[in-house]
């Protein structure tokens, strides 16, 4: 079988294509590569994250800058917690997000570093930082939401737990004088108050008792076969995003938000 030889068209086209040529190859492998495309499941948990907000609120639009940065494609679907959590531990998500670190989470899902950290506060009727007894009364923790930072704090004051089915569920029990406290992150507390309550809400966090920090992770099943390397390139573009700034943007874009809302 004979090999056909390529040959350069003759005059002055030969000419220009043998000296482009080698710029175009260039060009051509310069060229990103198709990315790869990826499904995480998630829920309302707003503001971190919502699809009441823009790029579905501020962790998702870090999930998906920090994916996009190790050269991955997000889809987010939002199921209810339950079904969501369940699902991505079979393996028929990618990952989860955002959660807390626990010990019964830690023997099913890899977790990655913390890509949003913030602060826990006790939520009250009354503003102020003065004395209170809270031997005895009633603390707001909603159903699924991990309660091991708060659990020496209830046995210390001998407190009891309600466990409603939502956020908002709490804050309305609070409103009414049904429970003494919530307890939850501060800027889901605060943005659950505005929600219910608006300029009008009664409800406000101390700025002592708690004190804790929380820090949300990405969760990856122990049972995907890739889920190292998962972890790894999230890992690896969050660290990519805070580099460059483009994680300081982000979390300053969503404040003016919440803060203007």
């Amino acid at each position: 079988m004979s090999v056909q030889r390529y040959e350069y068209p003759a005059g002055p086209l030969r000419k220009w294509l043998q000296k482009q040529l080698p710029v175009i190859l260039v060009l051509l492998m310069a060229l990103p590569a198709n990315a790869e495309s990826i499904e995480i499941a998630t829920g309302e948990y707003s503001p971190f994250v919502t699809q009441q907000l823009p790029d579905d609120g501020i962790t998702a639009a870090i999930v998906s800058a920090a994916f996009k940065a190790a050269g991955v494609d997000v889809t987010f679907t939002f199921l209810p917690w339950k079904r969501g959590y369940h699902d991505t531990e079979l393996g028929k998500y990618v990952g989860t997000f955002p959660y807390v670190r626990n010990a019964e989470r830690e023997a099913l899902f890899l977790y990655s570093e913390p890509m949003y950290v913030d602060q826990v506060r006790l939520f009250v009727r009354e503003t102020g930082n003065a004395e209170r007894s809270w031997s005895g009364k009633r603390l707001c923790v909603p159903h699924g939401y991990d309660t091991s930072l708060a659990e020496e704090f209830i046995a210390k004051h001998a407190m009891s737990l309600e466990r409603p089915a939502e956020m908002a569920n709490c804050f309305s029990m609070l409103d009414a004088g049904r429970v003494e406290a919530v307890w939850a992150s501060e800027l889901v507390g605060k943005d659950t108050a505005r929600s219910l309550f608006g300029s009008q809400a009664r409800v406000f966090p101390l700025n002592s008792e708690s004190g804790a920090s929380i820090k949300y992770h990405l969760m990856v099943s122990k049972k995907l076969p890739d889920g190292p390397k998962r972890i790894a390139q999230f890992n690896k573009g969050l660290k990519a995003i805070e580099k460059n700034g483009t994680y300081t943007k982000i979390r300053a874009r969503f404040m003016s938000m919440v803060r203007s809302e």
